[in-house]
């Protein structure tokens, strides 16, 4: 799934579209060049009450293999830390 996010500018033309001037789908994407499917999520989230976007602060920590014993880890392997391979 993209990150990139629809401007409110767009999205409130959309929900313009849809709501007030009861436009079909095609019509609005000939109209925006959004895809039928981002006019579709679009459509049912007020264009004043988006959720907020993703900043670094919110996004999941990286995760990765230990090197030694391969278990998922997200900073140092701390299995390995306490054994004393690292």
């Amino acid at each position: 799934m993209s990150a990139i996010r629809t401007p409110v500018s767009v999205h409130r033309r959309i929900w313009h579209m849809v709501h007030h001037e009861h436009m079909s789908e095609r019509q609005i994407m000939a109209l925006t060049h959004v895809s039928r499917d981002t006019i579709r999520r679009l459509k049912n989230i007020d264009p004043d009450n988006r959720p907020a976007p993703v900043t670094k602060a919110t996004k999941r920590p990286r995760v990765f293999r230990c090197p030694h014993c391969g278990a998922r880890v997200i900073q140092k392997c701390l299995a390995c830390r306490l054994r004393g391979d690292v």
